[in-house]
C-alpha cells in the first residue's frame, strides 16, 4: 500500500536535497544514516522493492551526523480501520477517523511506528498529545503536551510516532492548515 504523494522529486541515487518537506525522493536504493541532507519527515521510497521510509532525525557519532531513517510498514489484512468520532475520545494506533469539532487524546506510549489518520469534518477539532510528547508538520512542532487544531472542514493529517524521541511526525503531505501550539 502506498501513501498518497502530492509532489515527486526525481533524483539521483546520490540524493539531493529540497526546503519543500512534502518532496518524495524516489530513489533505486534504501536510504542510509549517510542520507543526511534531508530534512526530518523527508520521505523515500526505494523504486526496486517499494519499501518506503521518513526520516525522524539525526544523531552524532564522532562529530559526523547520521540520519536516523524509520521504515513504514503497512498492515496487509488492509491497513487503517476507520471509524467517526462525534465526542471526545482516546486514538488508538492503526486506526483513522472521521472527526468534528472535538478532541481526540494520542496514546500514552505508542510504540515505534504507531500510525494513526485523521479527516476533519468540521473545524475546532484538536489532537492533544500526552505529556512529554510533541506532534511535528513540517518544521512546526507543538510544546510538550501541545495540540494540533485544524481550520478548515476537510483538513486531514497521517501521523507516525518516533518513541526515540517521543514525536509525533506527519507523514506525506497533511492537507489544510493546522495551527501547533
Amino acid at each position: 500500500m502506498n501513501i498518497p504523494v502530492s509532489n515527486i522529486n526525481y533524483s539521483v541515487a546520490t540524493g539531493g536535497n529540497s526546503n519543500n518537506v512534502f518532496i518524495t525522493l524516489l530513489q533505486p536504493r534504501d536510504p542510509t544514516s549517510n542520507d543526511v541532507t534531508y530534512q526530518v519527515t523527508q520521505r523515500w521510497v526505494n523504486t526496486s522493492t517499494g519499501i518506503e521510509w521518513i526520516l525522524t532525525g539525526f544523531t552524532s557519532f564522532a562529530g559526523a551526523y547520521q540520519a536516523s531513517w524509520l521504515q513504514l510498514t503497512y498492515d496487509a489484512s488492509g491497513g487503517i480501520t476507520w471509524s467517526s468520532e462525534t465526542s471526545n475520545f482516546n486514538a488508538v494506533s492503526t486506526n483513522g477517523y472521521y472527526v468534528i469539532g472535538i478532541t481526540a487524546t494520542l496514546p500514552l506510549a505508542p510504540q515505534l511506528g504507531a500510525t494513526i489518520s485523521f479527516i476533519a469534518l468540521a473545524t475546532g477539532f484538536r489532537i492533544q498529545c500526552q505529556a512529554g510528547i510533541k506532534i511535528v508538520i513540517g518544521t512546526a512542532v507543538t510544546s510538550s503536551a501541545g495540540y494540533a487544531l485544524n481550520n478548515a472542514i476537510g483538513d486531514s493529517i497521517t501521523l507516525v510516532f518516533n518513541s526515540n524521541i517521543n514525536e509525533w511526525y506527519s507523514i506525506g503531505a497533511p492537507q489544510g492548515v493546522w495551527t501547533l501550539t
